[in-house]
């Protein structure tokens, strides 16, 4: 589904835009757009953080590595919930890849990154247990 990446703006569908009003029309899709693009972020986020739940519970490998996530990090909540009074806000400080820090209470801010840590554990722990053996591979 590529959510995995950032979203090309031309790909998006017209009807996210079709009820815009004349005078507001820019503003209202740069906002729309926006929020198509947060919301994938989110999802792919929390498909992120289920995985990594999810090899935990059952001590199975990572279905999604840390290389693949090739979008930016969800935005505050703070922000997001305010998203309609500042869009320029959005854009500003944002990394690729997954979250290290927390820097809030919310899901995004401090679970996440979390999530991150468990997921080297996980890695780690599969790497020690389950070693590759040279003579399969050739």
């Amino acid at each position: 589904m590529g959510l995995n990446r950032e979203i090309d703006p031309t790909n998006l569908e017209t009807d996210t835009a079709s009820h815009l009003v004349n005078g507001t029309q820019e503003n209202a899709l740069l906002l729309a757009l926006e929020e198509a693009k947060e919301e994938s972020r989110r999802v792919w986020w929390l498909l992120y953080a289920v995985d990594r739940h999810k090899c935990l519970s059952y001590n199975a490998a990572l279905r999604i590595p840390d290389a693949r996530c090739q979008v930016f990090q969800p935005l505050p909540e703070r922000i997001w919930q305010d998203l309609d009074m500042d869009v320029s806000a959005a854009t500003n400080n944002r990394c690729h890849g997954p979250p290290t820090r927390m820097t809030c209470v919310g899901f995004f801010e401090y679970f996440l990154p979390l999530m991150v840590i468990l997921g080297d554990i996980i890695d780690i722990h599969h790497r020690r247990c389950h070693p590759v053996d040279e003579a399969a591979i050739a």
